[in-house]
């Protein structure tokens, strides 16, 4: 008789609610780390709001702004639904995504295989790791929870009674209320220690990554004389590398390869002769390649603008770049415009020895524009391999970014500069010219609201040491008074040295009796007082002091650090000219923004007078007058450039094409997870089957054999059985010859096996004919 119930199907029946319950559990955490992740709103109220594909295109652009303000991910963006208050409506499509993470969840807790936990485990690593995209402190907590409860659910054997169920539910119940409660009431906060220690491993690993100059990349309060000259050089080996031609340094380098008996050069030296770069241009000329680019200064520190703040000014400068314009090759543009620049260099560079993260360009950077099938979706190009970080500077892209990337720049502008910007203001104005001064009017107001900061503690020591700035409520001081004045203070109190300690962090061993009384590890001191006070240092002290006069000014400034290509390095060299940029060429300037002219730079360093072109003062910057040019020459389009709707956002098909795509790759990539983990599984268990065959004592590896061959529904002839039988029930001693023998039977009944199987597959193909 069959039986409807027993307890058997009760167990079963049981077993079934619990799975289901903790893979609700687990797809509800992993569902809450999502939407914590990218800042979505998810609610009772709303849970049903919105079509699906109007949500998911909500939803995307939801994550594509939070990357793209965390790491300046720049993703197409898509027409989502919206409600009367323009707020995107996403809930269905939310909805959908948590019923189908619980249904993954659920297939999950019931298949037990636990490596299949990697499926999240995985993708939410990466998120953190490579876009510091990290979910709130509850959503972590809460998944961490969810993957130790279902871990120990898949470890449990047999019938699951309700107290392995209970018990794991209120401890994880337990534990949120108290995270919740202290997150409501005391708040939680990362120990500032623990944060500088986060931040450090970031900055060592991104300097393994990409690799590192000699200079600090900002970083000045760290760096020490001692580690200055290791690195780049003294300031002599410097002026002499930045001072050689062509032919002297190749004279050199045959030298040296000639001379045996030398003794090697100490580490000093040879790090100082290290090739940085090699730039091959289709001309020979001189350039200043800058590199990083310090917007915001902060006690012994230069840091970059922030990634929200470069994705906040994305639309506006979309749409000025699709006029033409664009901050990196603004020099280059107005000089064309004004016909002080004609001739135009093919440059490729191949970084060596120096950073990757960013492209080195020089300031006459030309980009031209490539045209789409409709003239609205014309662009400026960029170097292959490169992202424009708000025309302030060029990221590369790739995992430990590009090692060569080639661009087009005109003839030297910053020897000539000031004569270029007296021509451009006065020529006639045209079509071209009014457009330029419109895009120019509002990347304008960016660069005054983004480098004129100062800190306040400094302005009382500015104005004790080079007076007032005047009046500059309304504009910024005399580009040439200021100049003059900031290059004059500079040389007259200041002496380059290279005896200095750090100002922060940790030095390796002592620093020297002269430096600087041994402020190495000093959190509380300030680089730029400390150089004030000391009055010598190198050309990070100058620079840096240099860019925050200037903003003291009124005229916004950057600390620039980056390699010179001298007149001197190309001197004597004609046609297709490569140069070897050595480690010794990495310097420290400072840049200034010239209203409706673009980024200039400024040699704050006495030391390295002279070395590059510099511009005639007293020509030209008579003629700047930007608030008369820009009356003139914008009223044929004063509003402000309206943001057009990109055929991509109103095309659905393309946007769900793109969702499926997307779809696909996640469904193939998790296919190809899933077989690995099958594979691995099944590696596992040959590999614990192949020793248990092998055991030391013969009855137990005869017993292994036995088993396997029912695992596998292999007949064994009578011999074979007859020594399974023996190994699995009787207590006879069995010997080495046994196992050999039962090897032997198992590889008759695989074969046998194979056999049978392939007479089946035959009847069956002569059935199908």
């Amino acid at each position: 008789m069959k039986a409807e119930y027993s307890e058997a199907k009760k167990a079963g029946k049981l077993n079934i609610l619990y799975d289901i319950i903790f893979a609700l559990i687990l797809g509800g955490a992993c569902f809450y780390v999502f939407i914590s992740m990218f800042g979505l709103k998810y609610d009772a109220g709303s849970m049903f709001s919105g079509s699906f594909s109007g949500g998911l295109a909500g939803i995307w652009n939801a994550a594509a702004d939070k990357l793209g303000t965390l790491d300046y991910v720049i993703l197409p963006k898509y027409r989502p639904e919206l409600d009367p208050d323009g707020n995107a409506l996403y809930g269905f499509a939310l909805t959908m995504i948590l019923a189908a993470l619980s249904l993954i969840s659920f297939l999950i807790v019931r298949s037990k295989i636990r490596l299949l936990l990697l499926l999240y485990a995985v993708p939410l690593a990466m998120l953190v790791l490579i876009f510091m995209l990290t979910p709130s402190f509850m959503a972590g907590a809460l998944f961490a929870a969810a993957v130790i409860a279902v871990l120990a659910l898949m470890n449990l054997k047999g019938r699951i009674t309700p107290v392995y169920f209970i018990l794991p539910l209120l401890a994880v119940m337990i534990g949120m209320g108290a995270v919740l409660a202290v997150e409501n009431t005391v708040g939680l906060k990362e120990p500032k220690a623990l944060a500088n220690y986060g931040t450090s491993v970031r900055a060592s690993a991104s300097q393994k990554v990409y690799g590192t100059d000699p200079l600090p990349a900002g970083d000045v309060g760290n760096l020490s004389g001692k580690e200055l000259k290791t690195a780049r050089g003294d300031i002599n080996e410097v002026k002499a590398t930045l001072g050689k031609g062509a032919a002297e340094r190749a004279e050199a380098e045959d030298a040296d390869n000639s001379d045996i008996g030398k003794a090697e050069t100490d580490e000093e030296e040879s790090k100082s002769k290290g090739t940085a770069l090699t730039v091959t241009m289709s001309e020979p000329d001189s350039y200043y390649l800058r590199g990083f680019i310090g917007a915001e200064y902060d006690k012994n520190k230069w840091e970059t603008l922030s990634n929200d703040v470069f994705y906040d000014m994305r639309d506006k400068l979309f749409w000025m770049n699709r006029r033409g314009f664009d901050g990196l090759s603004e020099l280059a543009q107005a000089s064309r415009l004004g016909q002080a620049a004609s001739k135009e260099i093919d440059i490729k560079v191949s970084v060596k020895d120096a950073s990757r993260k960013t492209a080195y360009i020089p300031y006459e950077l030309t980009l031209k524009q490539a045209q789409g099938d409709k003239a609205r979706t014309s662009e400026l190009v960029l170097p292959e391999g490169t992202k424009n970080y708000g025309g302030s500077h060029l990221g590369t892209e790739g995992l430990t970014g590009k090692k060569e990337y080639s661009y087009k720049a005109s003839e030297n502008l910053t020897g000539i500069w000031t004569d270029a910007v007296g021509k451009f203001y006065t020529t006639k104005a045209d079509d071209e010219i009014n457009r330029f001064f419109v895009s120019e009017s509002h990347y304008n107001v960016m660069q005054y609201e983004q480098y004129l900061n100062i800190p306040a503690r400094l302005l009382p020591l500015f104005k004790r040491e080079i007076g007032t700035p005047g009046d500059i409520s309304k504009n910024h001081a005399d580009y040439k008074d200021t100049i003059d004045v900031i290059s004059k203070y500079l040389k007259d109190r200041y002496i380059y040295s290279e005896t200095f300690g750090q100002i922060k962090g940790k030095t390796s061993g002592k620093t020297d009796s002269s430096d600087w009384k041994n402020a190495s590890v000093n959190m509380s001191k300030d680089f730029v007082e400390e150089f004030i006070n000391a009055k010598r240092g190198s050309d990070v002290h100058f620079a840096t002091l240099a860019t925050l006069m200037f903003r003291y000014f009124g005229i916004p400034a950057r600390y620039v650090e980056g390699y010179l290509i001298t007149p001197a390095n190309v001197s004597g060299a004609a046609g297709k000219t490569r140069v070897d940029v050595s480690r010794s060429a990495n310097h420290a300037w400072t840049e200034i923004y010239i209203d409706g002219f673009g980024w200039i730079p400024v040699e704050a360093t006495p030391e390295y007078s002279g070395i590059m072109k510099e511009a005639d003062l007293t020509k030209g910057l008579q003629n700047v007058d930007y608030e008369t040019m820009q009356n003139e020459r914008t009223n044929v389009e004063e509003e402000e450039p309206v943001e057009e709707e990109n055929d991509e956002q109103d095309d659905l098909k393309g946007f769900l094409l793109n969702i499926l795509k997307v779809i696909a790759v996640i469904i193939g990539s998790l296919l190809l997870l899933a077989l690995l983990v099958f594979v691995m599984i099944k590696l596992i268990a040959f590999i614990k089957w192949r020793r248990a065959f092998a055991d030391k004592d013969p009855k137990a590896g005869i017993r292994a054999l036995y088993q396997y061959t029912a695992v596998n529904k292999w007949k064994l002839a009578e011999a074979g059985e007859d020594l399974g039988l023996r190994a699995s029930y009787s207590l006879d001693e069995m010997a080495e010859p046994d196992r050999t023998k039962m090897r032997a039977e198992v590889k008759k009944a695989k074969e046998r096996a194979k056999a049978e199987a392939s007479k089946k597959r035959g009847k069956k193909n002569e059935k199908a004919k």
